[in-house]
Formats: C-alpha cells, structure tokens, sequence
C-alpha cells in the first residue's frame, strides 16, 4: 500500500473584484485608522523618552494650536537659553494659579523675567513670566488627537459618543477585505485581519483614556481672552482688565503703544485705526499700569504717533484718555487734532498739552477766543498718571472737564472746536499759543495707553478705568 497523503486545506477561487463604492469606503476607512493611530502614537509615544504631552483645552494659541491639539514638549534645563518667539509649557505665575500654560514667550524684560502672549489674544499676559516657572518647550504639535480628552472635561458626551461610534465603524470597515479572492480554509473561516477586529476596537475605546491619564498630569489651560466668540470650552478671566474697561466703551481706538519698534502702533479696539510712529525716541519703556503688563513709548522733541486711517472729522463730544510720566521743564504737547500728519499743520484744536510748570492745559489753539482749561496742580513729578478730558458742546463753546487718576481736578467752558477733516496725534504737533503754551512743541515724558471716545465718559466709567489700572 503507499504512503498516506495528508490532504491540503483548499483555498476558495477569486470571486472578482470589489465593487468602486466598497472600495473607497474600505480605502478611505483604511487611511483614517492609518492615520490616527499614528498620531496617536506620536502623541504618546514621547512620553517613554522623558517628553511630556499636553492636551490643548482653549483656543487663546489660535490658528497656531488649536483645541483638542497635543503639544509634545521637551523639558528645560537650568542652564538651558529660553529663545524668545517661541511656545514652552510654564506654571501660571498668576497668583493662586494652580495650572499649567501653553503660551508663546514674546518678550525678554530688563528684570530677566519673561512676557508671554497667546497667539489669538490682542494682548500680552499681564503676569511677568520668572525663568524658574518655565518647564518646557514644546517641539511638536499633534493635530486634532487630544479631543477626546476635551469632550470628557467639558462633559461633551454627544461628541464623545459620536467619535467612538464612528471610528469603531471605521475600524471594523479597514478589516473588511477588499477582494472576495482572499484567502480562507476550507471551513470558510477568515485570515487574520478580521481577528483584528475586536483588538482595533479596545485600542480606540482606551485612547481616551490613555490620554486623559497623561493630560491629567500637565494639562494646558489659558487665562486670556479667545478671539473666537463661538467658543464653548471654558476660558479663564480676562488678564488686561484695563483694556477690558476701555473696549467696553466702545473707544474709536485704543493704542497701548506696546511695539518694539515702528512702523505702526497696533489699534486694539478693532476699528482700524492703526498708528504711525515717527522719530520716536524710546519704545519699550516700563508700561504705566501696575496690573495691566505693557510698555510706553517717550516721543521726544519731535517724535510722534498719528492716526493712520483716512481723515475723518470727529465729533464735537469726545473724550481723550492716556497715561503720562514725565519731570519736563518745557512742558509739550501730549494729544490734539491736525489738518496734516506732517510736523506742522495748518489747523490744529482738541489739544490738551503740559505747561512749563507742569500744569495740564485743554485749549489753546489759534483759531479760537482763547478759552482754556488748567489744572490746579503739576503733575511733571516723574509719576504715572491718569488724564482723561471728556469736552460737550455748549452753544458756541464747550463744556470741558479734566480728570486726573480718576477724579475731577477742573471743569469749565473752553473754546470752540472748528469742523475740518484730519488726524488725531500723540506727541509733537503745532504747538499751542497763549500764555500758557509750553516751550515744546514734542513731549519729553512717558506715554502710554492713549484712547479716543466718540462720546463724553461718565464720571463712573473714568473712575473704574483707574481702578482697574
């Protein structure tokens, strides 16, 4: 008798191609899971080789870093150089903070402390950022992964749930076979890839928690302002309550005057009236509000900030605001309207300026009666100060008043203003007549924070503004 053959297992023939729907729909299954277990992977994977993950919760780094963004971030060392521009994981130096930050470094002050700001915010941190609080750089950005970690934070279950239905879906279509010619036994039993199945499936369904477990420990969060009024993720307070005061009444422009340099100066109330430095003297000076993190600008004898939007004509109610820091014994012009942009313009009026003695003046321009207004004290004592002037009209002339740091220091009629278009300026400008027109037509001092209003402020806006200096 012979040998005893073992019978082979028998493959099934080819049954013919896949239909073009079937296709793409496995193919385009295929790439999703490709594509998020990689990312996945690089979220996590850093973690082994001493990196940290954080999932992004707020979207004050947009369009740079989204929510629902991992950044993976590199530990610094003690001796390590912290490079200005860009984006490192630190501790909240706000004080009571318990959190991390996500935020890029803009600034190196003279202190050795560091200015932070988040991409989407019109402005900086207020808190001054100390080396020693800083722990990491962040050295790569993982699009969209951390989401999850998101939707379970903010309790966002219909996301959540919505997510794992349809990637489970796009698991379980990645295993099907696109060709009925693969390979089965001869009991019909599939190869492998369906086997991998309920794998995928446990993968998917523990991502989130795997995430969430190392979110936990160096989670992201922002304390500033999102520029994106649809957010429904939580955003810590406001960090510049000064300038949350001042676009809450709806300024015509608002320069912080924060640049390192010109050519503009950045109009943060939205309007478009952006500013156009010249001859400035010294940018980045330290900023005139305690808790407000920022710098002035010292225009000098000739140096000036001029609107830079077409001329307009402004109204006959307005209200001039800025900060001012200055021991000047020639006194200068700090704000007004001109007819040019140039040095010297033929028509000049809603000019308030500093006399020799130190005295703030609302008045004096040529075309007038000569009807001003003068403080009853100096204030060129090297102190920031607070000056606001809020003018109405009143038949002829105008009702004006003067408020330094909050309070009313004087009040009366002042001469008319003319109607002519043209633009408002800081600094030097045609320099005011009378007997008490200063020596300089420029502003040898500090300025800082300057605002337009086309309205008269009231007496409790002023105040709060200072309050919340």
């Amino acid at each position: 008798m012979g040998a005893a053959v073992q019978p082979q297992p028998q493959l099934t023939p080819p049954r013919g191609e896949a239909s073009w729907p079937l296709l793409v729909t496995v193919v385009a299954a295929r790439a999703y899971r490709a594509m998020f277990l990689t990312w996945a992977v690089i979220a996590l994977a850093p973690t082994l080789l001493g990196a940290s993950s954080h999932v992004i919760r707020s979207g004050s780094m947009e369009p740079s870093v989204s929510v629902g963004d991992v950044v993976v971030a590199r530990e610094v060392e003690p001796a390590q150089e912290i490079s200005v521009g860009r984006v490192y994981v630190f501790d909240d130096p706000a004080p009571s903070a318990d959190r991390l930050m996500v935020h890029r470094v803009v600034a190196l002050d003279d202190d050795g402390d560091f200015t932070t700001a988040g991409d989407a915010n019109e402005v900086t941190d207020v808190e001054p950022l100390p080396r020693e609080d800083i722990r990491a750089r962040a050295i790569l950005l993982v699009p969209w992964v951390g989401l999850p970690v998101v939707w379970v934070a903010e309790g966002a279950w219909l996301s959540l749930t919505l997510w794992l239905l349809v990637t489970v879906l796009a698991f379980v279509v990645a295993s099907h076979r696109i060709r009925d010619d693969a390979p089965t036994d001869a009991s019909g039993r599939p190869g492998r890839g369906r086997r991998l199945v309920p794998a995928a499936m446990v993968a998917v369904i523990s991502l989130p928690v795997l995430q969430q477990a190392q979110g936990s420990v160096a989670q992201a969060a922002f304390t500033a302002r999102t520029s994106n009024p649809g957010s429904t993720w939580r955003v810590g307070e406001l960090r510049q309550p000064y300038v949350d005061a001042v676009l809450a009444d709806s300024p015509t422009f608002l320069w912080l005057l924060d640049e390192q340099a010109g050519p503009s100066a950045q109009d943060r109330s939205g309007g478009g009236h952006s500013g156009r430095y010249t001859d400035i003297a010294a940018y980045r000076n330290g900023g005139g509000l305690p808790n407000n993190h920022g710098y002035s600008i010292r225009p000098g004898a000739t140096g000036r900030v001029v609107d830079d939007a077409p001329s307009s004509v402004p109204p006959s109610t307005f209200t001039l605001e800025m900060w001012f820091n200055t021991t000047t014994g020639s006194g200068g012009r700090l704000m007004g309207f001109e007819s040019s942009r140039d040095r010297t313009s033929t028509q000049s009026d809603r000019t308030v300026h500093m006399s020799d003695d130190g005295r703030l003046v609302y008045g004096g321009w040529a075309a007038s009666s000569q009807k001003t207004l003068t403080t009853p004290s100096a204030y060129n004592d090297g102190r920031w100060h607070h000056l606001v002037v809020v003018v109405t009209p009143r038949g002829v002339n105008q009702d004006t008043v003067i408020y330094v740091d909050g309070r009313a220091v004087a009040s009366g009629g002042t001469s008319k203003v003319e109607t002519y278009a043209g633009w408002w300026r800081v600094g030097q400008g045609t320099r005011p007549t009378g007997p008490s027109a200063p020596s300089s037509a420029g502003f040898d001092g500090l300025v800082d924070n300057v605002a337009v209003y086309p309205s008269a402020l009231s007496p409790t806006r002023i105040a709060e503004h200072y309050r919340v200096r």
